[in-house]
């Protein structure tokens, strides 16, 4: 999205793109009177970006789209339709019942995650034994790479502690022994 010749502009870098899941990166250079982009299939959002300021960093979303025709609609730009063509059909959805797709997504999500703690504990180990050799440029690029695996894990891993910086200091009480309600959290948002 920019402004040019004093109107703001939408527009699309491809007008025709194959099925299946399609990642739109969405950047707003100059354009003050464009906030959002919406893509529409018949009349109904299928997907959106909201907020987005000039100069701000790009944004992406994605989404699995099926053959046909969409349209890009920019509220307030000169254009406020753009079309976009998808070709082909988009794969076939899991078959089974819900029940056997989640379990099914679990045992694969729970491979995942022990793969990374794999990686991780190789990494820590790796980081450990830079640290002990002294070498600290060593030490910050051995951290570096265990991080990564950190941070793929940490949602998984991570809980609210009693008493940590991340839950605001305070015990977390996940239900009240008295009344049997729910208690509420305390645990501060991450940054």
């Amino acid at each position: 999205m920019a402004n040019s010749g004093g109107k703001d502009g939408c527009a699309l870098d491809t007008t025709s793109v194959p099925a299946g899941p399609v990642t739109f990166t969405v950047v707003n250079t100059s354009a003050p009177g464009i906030t959002e982009v919406e893509l529409l299939r018949d009349q109904r959002i299928v997907g959106e970006k909201e907020n987005l300021a000039p100069g701000l960093d790009p944004v992406s979303f994605t989404i699995t789209l099926d053959g046909g025709a969409y349209q890009l609609y920019c509220p307030g730009a000169s254009a406020e339709y753009q079309t976009l063509t998808v070709t082909g059909q988009a794969p076939a959805g899991p078959n089974g019942t819900m029940a056997s797709i989640l379990s099914q997504g679990t045992k694969d999500y729970a491979t995942y995650i022990v793969a990374q703690i794999g990686q991780l504990g190789d990494g820590v180990k790796a980081l450990d034994a830079t640290i002990q050799s002294g070498n600290l440029d060593g030490a910050k690029a051995a951290y570096a790479k265990a991080r990564l695996f950190y941070e793929r894990a940490e949602s998984s891993v991570e809980g609210p502690l009693p008493s940590t910086p991340r839950s605001g200091g305070r015990a977390s009480t996940p239900s009240s022994a008295t009344s049997g309600k729910a208690a509420r959290s305390h645990r501060a948002p991450r940054p």
